[in-house]
């Protein structure tokens, strides 16, 4: 049983409770990436869980459960989370390094 398990949270205050842990990673993100001079740009995540990354069909029958996801358009399935991260990363737009070690 974790903390947010044994916290009594108003429903007011739960998504506020929710998000402060996500709030403080993007900050240390956009704090290092500044250091680093590496520009942020923050994405859109709704709608990634439901999203089939073959052919773009967005409905709530694409999880069955938490877990899982089975596109009703294509049958394309896989782990949930697996196909929420590639579609967040599809979305990107990100320089990513060459073979050289340069920037592509």
């Amino acid at each position: 049983m974790g903390i947010r398990d044994r916290m009594a949270v108003s429903k007011a205050h739960w998504r506020r409770q929710q998000s402060g842990a996500f709030s403080q990673l993007r900050q240390c993100i956009v704090y290092n990436a500044r250091l680093a001079g590496v520009p942020v740009v923050v994405g859109d995540p709704r709608k990634t869980s439901r999203s089939c990354p073959a052919c773009g069909v967005i409905d709530k029958r694409n999880r069955p459960d938490p877990a899982h996801f089975r596109c009703v358009g294509s049958g394309s399935a896989g782990p949930a989370g697996t196909i929420a991260a590639g579609n967040i990363a599809s979305r990107a737009a990100v320089n990513r390094p060459d073979a050289a070690g340069g920037i592509a």
